[in-house]
């Protein structure tokens, strides 16, 4: 039976300490030392709080702790995006008690940012726009020379380049190797904690090729193989299931899965699923298994390749038979489940996933910019992938909801139509994905800024 007294005993302690977490919640997050005058908790939010906490208690079957430590629990509150009890006293700026935005309904106080925590709903970033002295193609981030602060690596013209980063400041651009491409990894691919390339493109076939970063900017060509068609895009994923991530390219004629040697060596898995027409392709885990799969948009639709130890599986139908410009894997509704997302011309569908490799599909959101450029990230902390997409010179962002849907577009202005977006990377160190946009000579840096 469960112990309905003792769940109350804990809420009853969390709320009787709500008026005092605002002493210690400005305290920890570094406010002024006199707390200010104590903010009586709204009425609804406080019951609606106290349900969700019951629930949140009963479910995780969290007992009753023996006694607070009042400094200890606003440092962990304040690290926490826990929901229930602890997003009812989560405390923003000195002092003041944000109450749960609803998913059902407007939130009952406007989402703030810049007070230090990640809340549903909230989607807050400061800019940052590195201008170049040429086209810019691909920018990612990631460690190019083991300092712990991550640099960026792009093509700059018609070379590799490597901008280097150190305490939040960005230095001038590093060209290397002349190696024209249109798409890049860059990442570490030896185990020595720099980050090294893998470039394709332009045109096809065309050349696949790796290279290894000295540290300083520099890069050394290592191994050459050849796609069958034009390049639609690279991936990072563990098709096997074991080891180092394989690489998978996606061209209009094959999709091929490489395994990667700490040589930065490619092999090829298997053999290319032939792939005619492919317009788009992502990679990631689909079903319940530990292998990372693959699914890509043909004429007729988009199917699911499922990864296994000698590379892909048959073709199977994901359900979708509209003409897909981008894909993307990811879990939208939260179900511990991933799910997967397409663009057409204007309108980005989900297919929820059931974690077998079924799917059903979810209410489309029209984004009139929605093209070739998709990317999924949990922005606002609530554990549900957000949808990311161009709309001309603006980023449409549209939060996923528990049905599958997607909630109300968030702009964000750039200084031009992106070429590319990446949002897979933490640069400023808070636990919250930043977003990297490639626009023409430009790369922007959006920085979560909850």
């Amino acid at each position: 039976m469960r112990n309905d007294r003792s769940e109350y005993s804990v809420i009853g302690e969390a709320v009787n300490l709500a008026s005092q977490l605002q002493e210690w919640a400005g305290a920890a997050a570094g406010c002024e030392s006199s707390p200010r005058p104590r903010q009586p908790l709204p009425h609804r939010a406080a019951a609606r709080g106290h349900a969700l906490a019951r629930g949140y208690v009963t479910s995780l079957a969290v007992r009753p702790p023996r006694r607070f430590a009042p400094h200890a629990i606003a440092c962990k509150l304040r690290r926490s995006l826990m929901r229930g009890v602890y997003a009812l006293l989560l405390a923003t700026g000195c002092g003041v008690v944000k109450p749960i935005p609803d998913a059902a309904s407007p939130p009952d106080a406007a989402i703030k940012c810049n007070d230090g925590v990640r809340a549903p709903g909230e989607v807050c970033f400061g800019s940052t726009v590195l201008t170049q002295t040429a086209t810019v193609i691909d920018a990612q981030l990631a460690d190019a020379d083991d300092d712990g602060d991550l640099d960026l690596g792009f093509v700059l013209g018609d070379k590799l380049a490597v901008q280097l980063q150190q305490a939040g400041t960005f230095g001038a651009a590093i060209t290397g190797v002349t190696r024209p491409a249109t798409f890049l990894v860059v990442r570490d691919l030896t185990g020595d904690r720099k980050a090294d390339f893998i470039a394709v493109g332009p045109g096809g076939p065309t050349e696949l090729e790796t290279l290894v970063g000295d540290g300083a900017g520099g890069q050394q060509p290592v191994y050459v193989d050849r796609t069958a068609g034009v390049s639609h895009g690279l991936a990072m994923a563990n098709i096997d299931g074991a080891g180092p991530d394989e690489l998978v390219q996606f061209d209009d004629a094959k999709v091929q899965v490489f395994s990667v040697s700490t040589a930065a060596v490619l092999e090829l898995m298997g053999t290319a699923i032939a792939s005619s027409g492919l317009t788009a392709g992502a990679a990631g885990r689909v079903d319940g298994d530990a292998l990372a799969d693959v699914v890509i948009a043909v004429p007729g639709g988009v199917v699911l390749q499922r990864g296994g130890v000698l590379g892909l599986g048959a073709a199977e139908p994901v359900g979708v038979t509209a003409s897909v410009t981008a894909l993307a894997i990811g879990d939208v509704d939260g179900d511990g489940k991933p799910d997967v997302v397409y663009a057409t011309d204007g309108m980005i569908g989900v297919m929820r996933g059931n974690g077998a490799g079924g799917f059903t599909a979810a209410p489309t959101r029209a984004i009139p910019g929605a093209g070739k450029l998709l990317v999924l990230a949990d922005i606002d902390g609530d554990g549900r992938a957000d949808v990311i997409s161009p709309n001309g010179a603006m980023l449409e962002i549209a939060l996923g909801q528990a049905d599958g849907s997607l909630g109300e577009l968030h702009e964000i202005a750039l200084p031009g139509k992106p070429d590319f977006i990446h949002a897979d990377m933490d640069v400023n160190g808070d636990h919250a994905p930043d977003i990297v946009v490639t626009s023409g000579m430009t790369i922007t840096i959006l920085t979560s800024q909850p």
